[in-house]
Order: structure tokens, then C-alpha cells, then sequence
């Protein structure tokens, strides 16, 4: 059993590319009429790999500027891509079928995960044009590397043989397990800050869902107070140690948090209904995500208590998934071709003088 990363509209990590296809067209139906009025906080840059097809998707992004995502061709094939300053570079490892890139550094060094033809998924990390292959030993048919810091130093998650799902730190060829005291049959590392603290989630033997911070081999759990039987995931830390992630209620209703010091600060955006997801913050403690609506989903940064809707000018749907040191942040949209056909497109936004900020209620 694999921890799953928390689902909203566009969490593609784990996720099959035919049901992707299918999410695509229905959600056009669903949102065909959510276009956003009125002028936006940021200008936008739309990245469209240039042998998309159904989507391209920005994942990552360093202080730098350079973006790393993947893509969708016209044969159903994902590919990994660096865009740097309006040039793509395809990234695939040679034996790959499917590649996943989630995360840049500021060194250039890349992370994320490949499938081979059996299906079997390894993590990998490419520096400069090289590949390295990120499999624990004992790991069984999946491995992914989640995010990597300054250092180098890379987290992520696999399965053994028996299906039992584990966290990992790998740093110059070394793997440590990141198992939870108290985890049952899943734990997943998903971020990563300078200072090698490591956040990510775990599924107790009951199956509820705990967040963790682990720092110089110490395990601390982070329960949401309103946490439901689904429980808790941390997604994102910065130098600070401030955390962002989700936690689900006991009504079923997922809510992004922000947690800092044993405190926890529920992040809403005041418009959501179905849910909200923090999935990222950084050194200056902006954070971004996504929330639904009662029609369709936004991305959003939130700032000291300041809500400000990340749309690009054209998107029916939005899911942002980084921002990095300067402010700049990355996900993707769906857009109508105008002929019923929607397309998924990567995006870059940089914020300019706000006109849309809501403050948190």
C-alpha cells in the first residue's frame, strides 16, 4: 500500500494516464462556464511542451527560473521536461515509458520517477545530463523520488516486496527507511528544507493518516486538532521549519494548514467549498495551492493572512503546485480550444500589483 499523496484535481504523481485523459473531458463539462472576470494579481506565461499533446504540467521550480514538469504527447507517452528562459529540454531516462520530474534544486539537480516497460517505477535523479537511478534495496516494483535540497540530499517513497510502503533519505548514494514509529502499512516522504528536516505522512494500523516532521532521526507527529479518521499529511517545509499540507475532518472535508512551532493555522480560502490544499511554502512563508469553489478550482497564494486567486486569464480549471525563493509560481490549467476540446497547460505566474486579494475569515 502506497500512501497517496492528497487528491485534488490535478495530482497526477500517482495517478494512471488513461483516467487523466478521461478527468480532462469531464471536467470541461463540469466547468465550461468558470471563467474568472475581472484583472489578476499576476502576469502568466503559459509553458506548452512543444510535443504536447492532451498536457503539459509545471512541478517544480528553483530561485532560478528553471521549471521542471512533465508532458503528454500525441502517442500518450509522458515525458519529463526542463524549461529554462523560453527553451524546453525533454528529460527521459533511456529505458523509461512514462517520466515524472518533481523537483529542481539550485544547483540544476532534478528529481523524480520513471517507469520502465514492466511497469516497475524507480526513482531517479539527473544532474548536467546524467542519470542516476534512486532504488532502496529492498525495494519492490515502485520508488519515487519526491524532492531534493540544496544539499542533494533526496526524499521520496517505495514499496518493498510485500507491498508495505516506506519513506527514504538518500544522500551520496546512502538510503536511510523513514518509518514512523507507529506506521502501519504506509509511509511517504514528500519535502525536504536546507537544513535536511523532512516532512511527509504515514497511515497508522487502524489506516488513519498522520502527518510527520522528522529531524536528526526523530520522528514528531502532526495531527490536525479537527483531523478525521483520514487524517493528516505534511507536503511542504521551508528553512524556517514551517509546514504546509492538508488534513481531512471528521465531516470528510479537506482543509490546507499551515503549522509552525506545535501551532497549527487552518488555511481556507474563504470561496471554498469541497476542499483546500496547501501544498508549498517558501523562505519568505508565501504559500500556495488549490481550492474548489461552489463551480470549479482556483490555485492561490496566501500571504500573512492574504488570500490572492491564482487564475491565468483563460483557465476553466487551476492547480498550483510550487512557488520558489522570488515568488514565482508554477501548476497547470485547463483551457476550451473553443471547439469542446479541453487542453491542459503548464503555467508560470509572477505576481505584479495585487487587485484581487481576500483576507482570511
Amino acid at each position: 500500500m502506497r500512501f497517496p499523496k492528497p487528491c485534488t484535481l490535478f495530482s497526477w504523481r500517482r495517478s494512471g494516464q488513461a483516467v487523466l485523459r478521461l478527468a480532462l473531458v469531464a471536467l470541461l463539462a463540469l466547468n465550461l462556464m468558470a471563467r474568472s472576470p475581472g484583472a489578476s494579481a499576476q502576469t502568466f506565461t503559459t509553458l506548452d511542451a512543444p510535443n504536447a499533446a492532451a498536457f503539459t504540467v509545471a512541478q517544480g521550480i528553483n530561485a532560478a527560473g528553471q521549471i521542471v514538469g512533465k508532458y503528454e504527447d500525441a502517442t500518450f507517452t509522458t515525458h519529463g521536461f526542463l524549461w529554462h528562459k523560453g527553451t524546453f529540454m525533454t528529460i527521459d531516462p533511456p529505458d523509461a515509458v512514462l517520466t515524472d520530474l518533481f523537483a529542481i534544486n539550485a544547483a540544476g539537480q532534478i528529481v523524480g520517477r520513471y517507469e520502465d516497460s514492466t511497469f516497475t517505477s524507480h526513482g531517479f535523479l539527473w544532474d548536467k545530463g546524467n542519470f542516476t537511478i534512486i532504488d532502496p534495496p529492498d525495494a519492490g516494483d515502485f520508488t519515487s523520488a519526491n524532492a531534493i535540497n540544496a544539499a542533494g540530499q533526496i526524499v521520496g517513497q517505495y514499496t518493498d516486496s510485500a507491498g508495505t510502503a516506506h519513506g527514504f533519505l538518500w544522500q551520496k548514494g546512502n538510503f536511510t527507511a523513514l518509518d514512523a514509529p507507529d506506521a502501519g502499512p504506509s509511509t511517504g516522504a514528500f519535502g525536504i528544507n536546507a537544513a535536511g528536516q523532512i516532512v511527509g505522512g504515514y497511515a497508522d494500523s487502524a489506516g488513519t493518516g498522520h502527518g510527520f516532521l522528522w529531524r536528526k532521526g526523530t520522528f514528531t507527529t502532526l495531527d490536525a486538532p479537527d483531523a478525521g479518521p483520514v487524517g493528516t499529511v505534511a507536503l511542504g517545509t521551508n528553512a524556517a521549519g514551517q509546514i504546509v499540507g492538508q488534513v481531512v475532518d471528521s465531516t470528510s472535508t479537506p482543509h490546507g494548514f499551515l503549522w509552525h512551532k506545535g501551532t497549527f493555522t487552518t488555511i481556507d480560502h474563504p470561496d471554498a467549498v469541497d476542499f483546500t490544499i496547501a501544498r508549498a511554502i517558501n523562505a519568505a512563508g508565501q504559500i500556495v495551492g488549490t481550492y474548489r469553489d461552489t463551480v470549479t478550482s482556483h490555485g492561490f497564494l496566501w500571504h500573512k493572512g492574504i488570500f490572492t486567486t491564482i487564475d491565468p486569464p483563460d483557465a476553466v480549471v487551476t492547480d498550483v503546485q510550487a512557488i520558489n525563493a522570488t515568488g514565482q509560481i508554477v501548476g497547470i490549467y485547463l483551457a476550451d480550444n473553443g471547439s469542446g476540446q479541453i487542453t491542459g497547460h503548464g503555467f508560470v505566474a509572477r505576481s505584479r500589483k495585487p487587485s484581487n486579494d481576500v483576507p482570511s475569515q
